[in-house]
């Protein structure tokens, strides 16, 4: 899984680039998605980004992040599904707003 943005403010987020390999022929869908923690300490869980593609496909998506309680750490989490249950999970580095 690979992920990237920019900060533009203390509540957006612009050009978040998401991307997540399927390396295996398990039957199990790799999914990623974007994590903010709001500066009053809530954490907002970003759409999931699926990848359906099968055994050694990639996929990207491209979007921005906004929101108005403000955004003050974001990173990225990395899922394995089995249909729609969780089979495995991970997260990367928490990133601070330097806003």
């Amino acid at each position: 899984m690979i992920a990237s943005w920019n900060w533009a403010s203390d509540n957006q987020l612009t050009s978040v680039h998401l991307q997540v390999k399927d390396s295996r022929k398990d039957g199990l869908t790799p999914a990623v998605r974007l994590v903010t923690k709001q500066r009053d300490g809530d954490t907002h869980n970003w759409s999931l980004h699926k990848n359906t593609g099968g055994s050694g496909t990639t996929a990207d998506w491209n979007t921005t992040a906004t929101d108005s309680q403000g955004i003050e750490f974001a990173w990225v989490q990395g899922e394995l599904l089995d249909g729609s249950t969780l089979v495995g999970l991970c997260q990367g580095a928490k990133i601070r707003n330097p806003d």
